[in-house]
Parts: structure tokens; C-alpha cells; sequence
């Protein structure tokens, strides 16, 4: 059994990155996108390379043959895993080509979702997100987009988005800023606009819940950002926020 870390899951695939740099893909037995990048799943704490007082947060999981076992990040974090002491043990396929796992399309709609998901959850706990590229069998990675962000008590919130990619003609960065090679954007939403009413069995309910169309929508920016150098499936993601105590 040994240590991986996650890629950012899509076409119903995740991308397993291995201690010694190598990246393989694989199916999984549920949806990883439910799970990953939203704070459920045991981190590890890196504070080499991030500001004081700071540290970078990587999700973790084990993986022995065709098992791959996550834990909960707290036992708050059950609906993540169910279970909070040994953990959940999630089957997935044999490593598949990338060309397989992209497959005849991209489904740029349940990767932006995911996405949408990842920037809620930072801006409710005050996260930097970094998004990176990588490379199999490098272990370096290339910074691709990063997103600080903040929450009002009015339930406002604040997105700074900085890549080093050239967005200058892309029409979501309308209005960007750019400094020394770096491209920076601005956007903020209320939460309750990102709402829609809730559905059961395709029913409306009198509830509300996310709704995929506004999250699309709103994440644009960054998804256009993230998908510009054209390689979905060799990108990651951790976060920067106060060190743990």
C-alpha cells in the first residue's frame, strides 16, 4: 500500500498521482467529484514553501492494487466516507490511457460544477486554490490558475483570479488586469444567486440547492483558464490557508 494524491476527476475518471511522479487514470466504483477538493478528505500539511504562519493542503488516499482507501478529514466529514476510523476502501480499474479515459468527449459541464464546488469551499473557509498542471513521470509541477477568496456576512463572495496563462482574447476575462506577464481578474456573487430550487426524482421541491446552470455560469472564468493549455486530464489542485494547529 502506498501514499497517492488526486487529480481533479473528470469524464467520471480520477487521475492518481504517485509518489515517484508518475500519473495514472482510473474509473472508480463512485463519483470522486462528490468527494474531492470540498474538504472531506484527509489532507496532508506541507509548510515548506508557504508563508508564514501558512501551509499547502494536499488530499490524500492509500492505494493497494485495484483499492484505493480514503478517511474522513474530521468525523464531521462522514458524508465523505461513512467511516470515520479505518476509512472507506473504494474499488477502481486498472490504470487506463488517457486517450481512454478522456474518451470521444470532454464533459466540460460536470467538470465546471466541480469546479464551481471547489471555489465555494474556499471562499467559505478563506483558501488560497491553486490549480496546477502536471507532467507523468515529473514531479514538478506548473502553476496554471490561483484563487484567493473571501466571505461576507452578507453572504458576498470575493474571488482574485491570477494565472500566468494569456487570457487577453478570451471574452469570460473581460475586464482583467495585467502586470509582468501575469493576468489577474476580479469577480464576486452572493450565494443566494448561485441557488435554484431543489429537485427530487425531477421534481421541484419547495427547498433549494446549487444550481448547475448559475455554477457553470459562474465559473467560467476560471474553467476557460484551466482548460486554455488543453490538457483536462493532467491537472491538479491543493490549498494555502492558516496553518493547522
Amino acid at each position: 500500500m502506498h501514499t497517492v494524491t488526486f487529480g481533479l476527476p473528470f469524464n467520471g475518471v480520477v487521475p492518481l498521482w504517485h509518489e515517484d511522479g508518475l500519473i495514472t487514470w482510473h474509473q472508480s466504483d463512485i463519483d470522486l467529484a462528490e468527494v474531492l477538493g470540498l474538504g472531506l478528505v484527509e489532507e496532508r500539511e506541507i509548510t515548506e514553501g508557504a508563508p508564514a504562519g501558512w501551509s499547502e493542503r494536499v488530499e490524500v488516499g492509500r492505494l493497494m492494487g485495484n483499492i484505493l482507501e480514503l478517511k474522513a478529514i474530521t468525523p464531521t466529514g462522514k458524508r465523505a466516507i461513512k467511516d470515520v476510523g479505518a476509512g472507506a476502501r473504494i474499488g477502481i480499474s486498472d490504470p487506463l490511457p488517457y486517450q481512454e479515459a478522456m474518451g470521444e468527449f470532454f464533459d466540460a459541464d460536470a467538470f465546471s460544477v466541480h469546479i464551481a464546488r471547489m471555489l465555494l469551499r474556499g471562499a467559505r473557509d478563506g483558501l488560497l486554490t491553486v490549480f496546477t498542471l502536471h507532467e507523468s513521470g515529473n514531479p514538478q509541477t506548473h502553476h496554471l490558475l490561483s484563487v484567493s477568496s473571501t466571505l461576507d456576512e452578507l453572504g458576498y463572495m470575493y474571488f482574485h483570479l491570477v494565472t500566468m496563462v494569456d487570457m487577453s482574447e478570451v471574452p469570460s476575462w473581460a475586464g482583467y488586469s495585467k502586470s509582468d506577464g501575469v493576468t489577474s481578474l476580479d469577480m464576486s456573487i452572493n450565494y443566494s444567486d448561485l441557488l435554484g430550487r431543489a429537485e427530487i426524482n425531477g421534481v421541484e421541491t419547495a427547498g433549494e440547492a446549487l444550481d448547475a446552470g448559475k455554477l457553470i455560469s459562474f465559473v467560467r472564468p476560471a474553467v476557460d483558464a484551466l482548460l486554455k493549455p488543453g490538457f483536462p486530464f493532467a491537472l491538479g489542485a491543493s490549498v494555502f490557508g492558516p496553518k493547522q494547529a
